[in-house]
């Protein structure tokens, strides 16, 4: 039975806190009904999150009157957010970027297709930006989501009002581009502490990623409406007058000897799925600032790979997602900037921006260059890489491959704004990173779709 089976058959128990997993691949699961500080309850077994929804209202519970009144809730919370966030003037910056982003939205043709954000934290604000007018943004992380129903107390609100303050700091820190993974997740995957008298008494569910993106949302414009979950129980919704949001967490890993990485992809399928039906539509998919040395080994799995493109009308991302090899073999004249996959492909790929200065911009914000990084072959299998010495001899080779890639076909101009881990560097000069578009031919006038100039 896969991980994410099991948090979902958790998630429908209220009694279930979370699971406890043993071995890499998972040999096994135990749903748990409580915690003691999140510690392991038998000696190498490792406590997991559950992906709780118990306090999201079902779509059938969507128009009671208990589900109404958390929808106000989340509602008065978000403007008063928006009006936190004018006072400490990260309002106008961050309406500014997105005014930035508009002007270069990606891919017109598609831009009413749903969109896929990997590794997207909370990062909401990034993907309604650079795709204005998508119909559904789906998210995938593995930092939880909350739980709403905690917008109904008072202390509550005044705690996450602080909390959602810290992360704005922290992300103009780094120009609105990225946050510290670290910072982030000890930030929303603390627990709400309600004061009882002289005993502080902690909730179960973390603060999670709801405030970031009830927050974000309001900046752009999208005032929350409703909050529900599918039967299924594979991801929670937030529904907007013009969009919907949906946010599944899942903890994607290395998979290339994991027996239950093709249950996982059945239950991302639902994911994709239309909101009136059980169509799978293709999305665009985004990537952008993710942790690159896991997610690198997760799109170096030729299963995972070969699914996210047949899922894809179009892939936008940095130098942490896909490459332009990712969708065939680039020719040895290919050269930045232009159509870099061959005419057989189905596929046409763009490169922009400058990965000579990005690495520049990575030495000063002391971000490992994973394109260097090599696992040591004699230490594995491990529980971190449970792969053979020759599986491993041949993954240090595509990542030799990926970083060389790296070098040569991204060495246009700088991109006009910073993305993913770009940043406004120490000696005053934008390193804007760098930006693949890769879109597919068909349906398109000659087979080809006009890709919006960056300015």
């Amino acid at each position: 039975m896969s991980e994410s089976r099991v948090q979902r058959l958790c998630s429908q128990d209220p009694r279930c806190k979370g699971y406890a997993r043993q071995g890499w691949p998972a040999e096994a699961f135990i749903p748990m009904t409580s915690w003691i500080n999140r510690q392991p309850p038998i000696a190498n077994w490792t406590s997991l999150y559950k992906y709780d929804m118990c306090g999201v209202p079902s779509a059938t519970q969507a128009q009671s009157a208990g589900s109404k009144a958390l929808t106000e809730a989340m509602r008065s919370w978000q403007l008063l957010a928006v009006q936190k966030a004018r006072i400490e003037g990260n309002y106008r910056e961050l309406r500014e970027r997105a005014a930035l982003l508009r002007r270069n939205s990606m891919v017109p043709e598609l831009s009413r297709s749903p969109v896929l954000y990997l590794f997207s934290g909370p990062d909401i604000f990034h993907a309604a930006s650079l795709f204005p007018n998508a119909r559904r943004y789906t998210m995938l992380a593995s930092v939880p989501f909350g739980d709403p129903t905690l917008f109904l107390s008072n202390e509550y609100r005044e705690f996450t009002l602080n909390v959602t303050s810290k992360f704005l700091a922290m992300w103009k820190f780094h120009g609105f581009s990225w946050t510290e993974s670290t910072w982030m997740n000890r930030n929303l995957e603390m627990n709400f502490a309600r004061v009882d008298g002289d005993r502080r008494r902690f909730q179960d569910t973390p603060v999670g990623v709801l405030p970031i993106l009830l927050l974000a949302l309001g900046i752009l414009g999208h005032p929350i409406v409703g909050i529900d979950r599918p039967p299924s129980n594979a991801y929670v919704r937030l529904l907007c007058p013009t969009m919907s949001v949906r946010y599944v967490v899942r903890h994607l890993g290395l998979y290339e000897a994991s027996h239950s990485m093709a249950d996982e992809l059945d239950d991302l399928g639902e994911l994709l799925a239309a909101d009136d039906s059980s169509t799978v539509e293709r999305h665009i998919t985004f990537i952008k600032a993710a942790d690159p040395g896991n997610v690198q080994d997760i799109l170096l799995a030729p299963l995972f790979r070969n699914w996210l493109l047949n899922a894809s009308a179009a892939v936008i991302n940095d130098e942490t997602g896909l490459q332009p090899s990712d969708f065939g073999p680039t020719t040895p004249e290919s050269t930045p900037g232009v159509g870099l996959a061959p005419p057989t492909s189905d596929w046409e790929v763009h490169t922009y921006g400058n990965f000579s200065s990005l690495q520049v911009c990575y030495a000063e914000q002391a971000i490992p260059k994973w394109w260097l990084q090599s696992i040591n072959c004699n230490l594995v299998p491990s529980k971190r890489f449970p792969i053979t010495p020759e599986a491993c001899l041949v993954r240090n080779g595509k990542m030799a491959n990926r970083s060389a890639e790296l070098q040569k076909m991204y060495a246009s101009a700088e991109l006009p704004f910073a993305f993913g881990y770009g940043l406004s560097c120490a000696n005053g000069t934008l390193v804007g990173g760098v930006m693949m578009v890769a879109h597919r031919k068909e349906g398109t006038p000659n087979g080809r779709a006009v890709v919006v100039s960056l300015r």
